[in-house]
């Protein structure tokens, strides 16, 4: 039963949030796969002569995060369709 109420949640709600989410997000998304995010990967390094590395360990007890919501906020009000996440 479990199972069932999780696809029906699932199915009412992923179309309202499926759009929200940014174009390379692929962690757990319809049709994407940690393939895809690496073939994504692989393409940029070609592209661009520079890399971020992070290391998201901690992340989240280490920044501020009414930062985060304030940073959300105004990106929704500026008609933005992702939130980004800043420490400052």
């Amino acid at each position: 039963m479990d199972r069932v109420a999780q696809m029906v949640v699932k199915m009412q709600l992923e179309p309202m949030i499926e759009p929200l989410f940014h174009k390379d997000s692929y962690g757990y998304r319809p049709f994407r796969s940690a393939h895809d995010a690496l073939g994504r990967a692989r393409r940029r390094c070609w592209q661009y002569d520079w890399v971020i590395d992070l290391d998201i360990k901690g992340f989240f007890d280490n920044i501020h995060m009414i930062y985060c919501y304030a940073r959300c906020v105004n990106t929704r009000e500026s008609g933005g369709s992702s939130c980004i996440l800043s420490g400052g």
